[in-house]
């Protein structure tokens, strides 16, 4: 067994870690200078290891529909134009939704039609003496609640044309495509 002196050891210990530190590079001194990158020409090459982060990156999420990648449109790299399409998603729950919504409507129309007819009607048969003002009034009432209603699917019409507009899921900036997390066939959710 031998025995050392503390002091060597450490010596050793500190000249080892000084002279990798000093023989990561040459002796002077590395200075980084940063400058911000845009559109232009080449100048130089530059060869060096590091990290590239972008400054101005947008996500874009689907918002409001859940469903199946039908396509995507735009790969990595891509150079897109705001509103150009990257991406379309379809949605069976929301086309039968707004199939049902759709017939809902028609029949809200139609009962809309029949209302107002009926009103303008009683109102001619009161002129004429045939019936009292209660049947108008009644009628008109009937026509108000007929009315909140077909209002009320066509707030739901347009509410769900716009979840089918956003199905297709468009570029909200003018840029390049850096990333893309949808293929074709997979199941998407809201958000």
């Amino acid at each position: 067994v031998m025995h050392r002196p503390a002091g060597r050891c450490c010596t050793a210990v500190i000249l080892v870690i000084v002279l990798s530190i000093r023989s990561c590079g040459n002796d002077s001194i590395v200075e980084y200078r940063f400058q911000k990158v845009g559109k232009g020409e080449v100048v130089r090459t530059v060869f060096v290891t590091g990290k590239i982060s972008f400054s101005d990156i947008h996500t874009v999420d689907n918002e409001t529909s859940s469903g199946i990648v039908e396509t995507v449109k735009a790969g990595l790299n891509a150079h897109v134009r705001k509103g150009d399409i990257l991406a379309t998603i379809k949605s069976d729950d929301l086309q039968f939704s707004a199939k049902q919504t759709k017939e809902s409507f028609i029949q809200s129309t139609i009962a809309l039609e029949a209302a107002r007819d009926l009103l303008d009607q009683k109102k001619k048969l009161l002129q004429s003496n045939v019936i009292g003002k209660k049947e108008v009034e009644e009628a008109q009432r009937n026509l108000d609640r007929v009315l909140s209603v077909h209002r009320s699917n066509q707030n739901l019409m347009d509410k769900l044309n716009k979840d089918i507009e956003s199905c297709t899921v468009k570029a909200p900036y003018s840029g390049q495509v850096v990333e893309v997390m949808a293929i074709p066939g997979m199941n998407v959710a809201k958000g």
